[in-house]
C-alpha cells in the first residue's frame, strides 16, 4: 500500500551548507541519511494526522536478537496507552524494496519486543503485519487517522525546507496554494529526495522533488525550496537518457516582484531566461494544479 508518509516531509536545519534532519520529539538533530528521512517522515505523520502523543513514540528502543552480534535498535516503537509496546516500525531507505524476508527480519527484531504489530516502510510502501504465533501475517494498516485536517501553512512548509520564512506576502499568496497542490497525495508523478553533491543556490539542492515524466526518454525533477533567508527558489532538473541535461532556477522572489533575470537555465553554459510567463501559468491563483502544464512549460526552457 503507499505509504502513509507519502506527502510528508521532516524538519530540516541547514547551517553552514550542510542540511540536518531535526527530531520534534527528542529535539535534537540528526545527520541526513536515508534511513532517518524515512523515519521523520513517519513521524510527521504521526504527530499531524493521528492521535499518537509524542511520549508514546519511542525510537532505538534496545533489542535482543538471539544468533545476532552487536547492538540492534528498532526504528520507531509506539506504546499503547498503559505504555505496553504497540507497534514496532522498520524504516528502511526508499531505494530498499520490501519483501518477505525483511517481514522475517523485522519479526525477529520483534522477538524480544513482543508489541502485536509490526510495519514496515521506506517512505514510498507500507507493509502491515499482525503478529500471529511468533510470525507476521499481512493485515490493514492498524495506525489509523484521527486528527481533524490539519493546515499547511507557510510555516509547514519552511521548517521543511520549502520556502524563505521571511517571504513577502506576494510570495506567499502565490507560492502557498501550489506547494499544497504540488505535494497532494493525489497528484501524478513520483516523490523522491534527490541527493546533489554542488549547489547553484545559497542553500543545498538535495531535497524532495516530484517526477514527472516528459516521454519515454525525458523526466523533469521539480521542486521549491528556501531556508529562513536565503529566499525562495523554484528548482528543475531535465534527465534525458539517465542523464541531467540542464538545471533550471528561478529566484522565485525577485521574478515574481518583476525583475524576470533571475531565471536562469544551466547546462553547457549558464544563461538567463524571461520567466514571468512561465510564473503566471504555473502559480495561477485559485486554479486546479495541472503538472502536464506545468512540465509543458518548464521543458521549453532547455529547447
Amino acid at each position: 500500500m503507499k505509504s502513509a508518509a507519502t506527502t510528508h516531509f521532516p524538519r530540516v536545519i541547514i547551517e553552514k551548507d550542510q542540511k540536518w534532519l531535526y527530531n520534534p520529539v527528542l529535539r535534537k538533530r540528526f545527520k541526513n541519511r536515508p534511513e532517518e528521512r524515512v523515519r521523520l517522515r513517519w513521524v510527521d505523520f504521526l504527530l499531524l494526522e493521528t492521535l499518537w502523543k509524542k511520549n508514546r513514540i519511542g525510537f532505538e528502543t534496545p533489542l535482543k536478537v538471539r544468533q545476532q552480534s552487536g547492538k540492534l535498535r528498532a526504528d520507531l516503537l509506539l506504546y499503547s496507552d498503559s505504555m505496553k509496546p504497540a507497534i514496532l516500525i522498520e524504516c528502511k531507505s526508499d531505494s530498499v524494496p520490501l519483501n518477505t524476508s525483511t517481514a522475517e527480519q523485522a519479526a525477529r527484531y520483534n522477538q524480544n519486543l513482543d508489541a502485536p504489530w509490526l510495519i514496515l516502510t521506506n517512505g514510498v510502501t507500507d507493509y502491515a503485519f499482525q503478529i500471529i504465533d511468533g510470525k507476521p501475517v499481512k493485515s490493514k494498516n492498524p495506525v489509523e487517522t484521527g486528527q481533524e485536517q490539519f493546515e499547511r501553512d507557510w510555516s509547514y512548509w519552511a521548517e521543511r525546507g520549502f520556502c524563505s520564512n521571511t517571504a513577502t506576502d506576494l510570495i506567499r499568496r502565490r507560492v502557498l496554494p501550489f506547494l499544497n497542490r504540488f505535494w497532494d497525495e493525489d497528484q501524478s508523478g513520483q516523490i523522491k529526495y534527490l541527493p546533489f553533491e554542488t549547489s547553484y543556490l545559497p542553500i543545498p539542492m538535495s531535497h524532495y522533488y516530484r517526477i514527472i515524466p516528459a516521454d519515454e526518454q525525458k523526466k523533469l525533477a521539480v521542486s521549491v525550496m528556501g531556508h529562513k533567508q536565503s529566499g525562495t527558489f523554484l528548482t528543475a532538473v531535465l534527465n534525458d537518457k539517465g542523464d541531467n541535461r540542464g538545471l533550471l532556477i528561478i529566484d522565485l522572489e525577485k521574478t515574481l516582484a518583476g525583475r524576470p533575470e533571475h531565471a536562469r537555465i544551466i547546462s553547457h553554459e549558464e544563461k538567463f531566461v524571461d520567466a514571468q510567463t512561465i510564473l503566471d501559468e504555473i502559480f495561477p491563483e485559485n486554479v486546479d494544479m495541472d503538472l502536464k502544464n506545468i512540465q509543458e512549460q518548464i521543458i521549453r526552457f532547455f529547447d
